[in-house]
């Protein structure tokens, strides 16, 4: 209308319009103000009607039987033409080759139907022609209940396999229902030929041509048959809706929904007028106007609830007994799909899903019968849920029985959505808590398009859980290395978790009526000594004829620790898991009765003191009493008792050095077999290094030394006694070239050189118990280097930032799961390939591959779901273990965890390189 009289009307409210008006006669183009929606009445009936305003000197308007005309052609339109505001691209994979199907044979009763149908197709311009192509396709023809044809092009063998895929997604129903949430009336409009509504670029026309009796044509318009065409019109048209509140297209039907009649209206005119402007026809014979009851994606929707579908439960009320596998993998799939309505309803398709596995003959009897009857009294119940609102607080209650999992979404005390599965055989060997962990964890990726992005209430009825998983309680480092994985993959979640008894939730019964799901299977590597191997197969056997060992699991798996053969394993009972069936306490073995003596017998090969040998064996095992075994072994050691020598209190006048490699203390022992040792120590970390010579003159000493700088770097300060050739006029002169001051202690006073003359001791008592050779003496400094001290940290850790490795530690192979950190960046990965002795090809979580140093992986003994991440799951720093974490006040062992210094934060001098001889 004119605005003229837009204004006689009293001036209603202008909404802004992109829409272009044009004359028929004259082209001349008007000036558009704007629209606005108004009631009109026609036969009785109200209409919502967009009227657009222009500029004109002149009074006139569109009204009457104008609108009675729109109305007429807008539902009657025959959907001939394409939009004009988008074209549809088909994109071909870089090697792909043309392919053409010549025309099949049709029933000669077809004929005349189908060439009614071209020439439709023809005089809507939605084919056109060609005579010649190097791409086509054969036709498939079915018949319709109206005796008329529909075409259909089968690109199976020819363009679908070279087509780039399209990953645009349709909504999922949860997706779409949650549009629609709180919404009590619905309207579903269908567009009419949708595909053909979109035209096609000009170079992916000649890829779509078909091949029938009457020749070959070729697509204008999108065409169904196209493995990309539901993904293309789906971003299409969610482009061109997407303002929309309340509004979701699945592909050619549009779900509008309004919590009263009168705001279903406007959005329905808004998604009208966005259709209108893209020049998208509606078939409203197929509509479902202003409705409170609806179908939509195979459920109903019914004033805020949703149903199941009436058709699919009266199809599975008529369905007839299965007779085959087929058949019965047919009912399986209609049931499970209304799954979401019952909460028990695995439990009773275990009967049905028992004849299924393995290659079991079919054979239905009164069990299975009984099962199918009542899943199908089941689904005809008033079973309904609610539609989940991303607007409501909601909640997710979790709970575990020794053979499955149970969860339920909860929003207003109301179920949104029931899930349950059934535990595998090794995931029912899991303790009581991993199994409750367990439930949170799968419940919460199972969940996670609820959950992510928004907080959420978490219920369980296992109240150690509510700390170890609390948001706020940081990770938890005295469990098991499974629960500590499973905590980082919670860490991506927002929630607050709370304790509920098991008989006030919901997710009780599920626990316990299961589903089946399978789970994943995991190993743990190998654990090497070097003069006897202990297996993780001979564990595991040794394991199983330990009558204590037995008791362990069976207590892991109940929660019950009250056996007093078991009753010292309570305390740490948090810190417990049966991997492969071997016990760990968090990522160290617990080992049967009869390797522990063999083990102990190991790490104390290189007569070791107490507190190093100790500190060797908990790096990788655990049992009660370890720490008095290892001084029961060492106090009868009758080598040791020869070479020890009696305590003396040296005094401590040298300030505490800062840095690795400041101060260097060095010193000679022997003559041992006519043979020296140059001892060299690292004030501070005491990290050794002893040289093997036939003799003590000056340039044997400026040898030695030179090669341990070069490997070391230049210390600032060289401490010895007064030997000759120590204080020599060569070796004092080649110490000041390179820029390192030398001390001396004073004459007949050996204490002042302390630091060397401990370690003089240590090593000399090694050699008194190994024998002297550069391979006893090596094996030694190994053992020495990665075994702690004191202060809970190894020297090899203080002086190279890192721990080395020795025949204790794990050995690495083909499909191991390892931590890999880089750069300050942690991530759980997985060896696909090792490549070397220190290095392998490594697969990350993300798909990369990557080539990894053995420093930069850890063993990680945890188990690895993947549905649960993870996974998604995102991971950190904290899935790394160097060290076992440090004892719980009150128990027999006492460990300190220092943090270990990043690369980057360790200070080491500069190695001088201007050597003078």
């Amino acid at each position: 209308m004119s605005d003229r009289v837009w204004k006689q009307i009293g001036t209603p409210e202008l909404q802004p319009s992109s829409i272009t008006l044009t004359g028929y006669t004259d082209a001349h183009q008007f000036k558009m103000l704007g629209h606005f929606i108004s009631k009109v009445s026609y036969q009785g009936k109200v209409h919502r009607i967009p009227f657009k305003v222009v500029r004109s000197d002149r009074s006139f308007a569109l009204l009457g039987r104008d609108i009675l005309t729109i109305e007429i052609d807008f539902s009657k339109a025959d959907g001939s033409e394409a939009t004009r505001v988008f074209r549809a691209r088909l994109e071909l994979i870089p090697d792909a080759q043309p392919k053409y199907i010549k025309a099949r044979s049709i029933p000669f009763a077809y004929k005349d139907r189908l060439k009614d149908e071209i020439d439709k197709l023809l005089a809507e311009g939605i084919i056109e022609p060609v005579t010649f192509s190097q791409w086509a396709s054969p036709i498939v023809i079915v018949p319709k209940a109206d005796g008329r044809l529909r075409l259909c092009v089968d690109y199976k063998q020819t363009l679908n396999p070279q087509l780039m895929k399209d990953s645009h997604p349709t909504p999922t129903p949860e997706e779409a229902f949650s549009t629609v949430a709180g919404c009590r009336m619905y309207t579903i409009l269908d567009l009419k030929a949708a595909y053909n509504q979109v035209e096609l670029e000009e170079d992916s026309k000649p890829l779509t041509v078909m091949s029938t009796p009457f020749g070959n044509y070729r697509y204008n318009r999108l065409v169904f048959g196209i493995w990309t065409a539901p993904s293309i019109f789906q971003r299409y048209i969610s482009q061109v809706i997407q303002d929309v509140d309340g509004a979701i297209a699945y592909v050619d039907d549009i779900l509008i929904g309004g919590e009263s009649e009168k705001q279903l209206k406007d959005r329905e005119s808004q998604v009208r007028e966005r259709l209108e402007q893209h020049g998208l026809k509606v078939n409203e014979e197929k509509c479902q106007i202003c409705q409170s009851r609806v179908r939509f994606l195979g459920f109903i929707l019914d004033n805020g609830m949703i149903l199941p579908d009436p058709e699919k439960v009266r199809a599975l009320q008529e369905m007839e007994t299965p007779k085959t596998m087929a058949e019965l993998e047919s009912l399986i799939g209609l049931v499970r799909f209304s799954g979401r309505f019952v909460p028990n309803l695995s439990h009773y398709l275990e009967p049905l899903t028992r004849l299924m596995r393995g290659r079991r003959e079919f054979q239905w009897d009164s069990e299975q019968d009984e099962a199918f009857q009542r899943i199908k009294s089941m689904l005809t119940e008033d079973s309904a849920l609610a539609n989940y609102d991303p607007k409501k607080p909601v909640a997710l209650e979790c709970d575990a029985s020794q053979k499955g999992l149970g969860g339920v979404l909860i929003q207003d005390n109301r179920p949104v959505l029931y899930i349950s599965k059934r535990l595998s055989e090794a995931e029912k060997k899991y303790s009581q808590i991993e199994r409750e962990a367990l439930a949170i964890v799968w419940s919460t990726q199972r969940c996670q398009r609820f959950l992510a992005g928004r907080h959420f209430k978490l219920i369980t009825d296992h109240r150690p859980l509510t700390y170890i998983f609390g948001p706020y309680e940081g990770l938890p480092t005295r469990v098991s290395a499974r629960l500590q994985r499973w905590a980082i993959s919670l860490m991506a979640f927002d929630y607050t978790i709370e304790y509920q008894r098991s008989q006030l939730m919901k997710s009780d019964a599920l626990s316990r009526l299961l589903n089946n799901e399978t789970a994943r299977t995991y190993t743990i590597g190998s654990i090497q000594l070097p003069s006897t191997i202990i297996s993780i197969q001979e564990v595991r056997d040794q394991s199983q004829d330990c009558p204590e060992i037995v008791l362990l699991k069976k207590a892991i798996r109940t929660s019950n620790f009250n056996d007093p053969r078991i009753r010292p394993y309570k305390a740490v009972a948090d810190e417990l898991t049966i991997e492969s069936d071997v016990v760990l306490r968090e990522m160290r073995v617990i080992l049967p009765k009869t390797l522990r003596l063999s083990a102990v017998q190991t790490a104390h090969s290189t007569h070791l003191g107490i507190d190093r040998t100790k500190s060797l064996l908990r790096a990788q095992f655990w049992w009660p009493g370890l720490d008095r075994d290892v001084k029961q072994l060492i106090g009868n050691c009758k080598t040791c008792k020869m070479v020890k020598a009696s305590n003396r209190n040296y005094l401590k006048s040298w300030p505490t050095a800062m840095d690795a490699g400041e101060r260097v203390h060095a010193d000679f022992a022997g003559p041992i077999d006519g043979q020296y040792l140059l001892v060299l120590v690292d004030a501070m970390s005491n990290y050794p290094e002893v040289h093997l010579t036939a003799n003590m003159e000056s340039s044997t000493v400026i040898s030695r030394l030179r090669r341990t700088f070069s490997q070391w770097g230049v210390p600032r300060t060289l401490v010895t006694d007064n030997g000759p050739s120590f204080v020599s006029a060569e070796t004092t002169q080649w110490l000041k070239a390179i820029g390192c001051s030398h001390l001396t202690t004073p004459p007949y006073h050996p204490q002042s050189n302390g630091v060397a003359e401990r370690f003089v001791r240590t090593v000399k008592e090694a050699v008194s118990a190994l024998g002297l050779s550069e391979h006893n003496i090596d094996k030694f400094l190994l053992f020495y280097r990665s075994s702690k001290g004191n202060d809970g940290r190894t020297p090899s850790e203080k002086f190279l930032g890192r721990n080395i490795r020795t025949p204790l530690m794990t050995e690495f192979s083909g499909d191991d799961n390892v931590v890999y950190r880089t750069q300050g960046a942690t991530s759980l990965a997985r060896i696909v390939l090792p490549t070397g002795r220190n290095t392998a090809i490594i697969k990350l979580e993300n798909g990369l591959y990557k080539k990894a140093h053995r420093d930069q992986i850890r063993s990680f003994k945890g188990s690895d779901d993947k549905d649960v991440g993870p996974e998604q799951a995102t991971t950190g720093a904290a899935g790394e273990v160097d060290h076992p974490p440090a004892m719980r006040p009150g128990e027999e062992e006492r460990e300190q965890q220092q943090q270990q210094p990043r690369r980057s934060e360790r200070l080491m001098n500069r190695p001088t390189v201007n050597y003078k001889e």
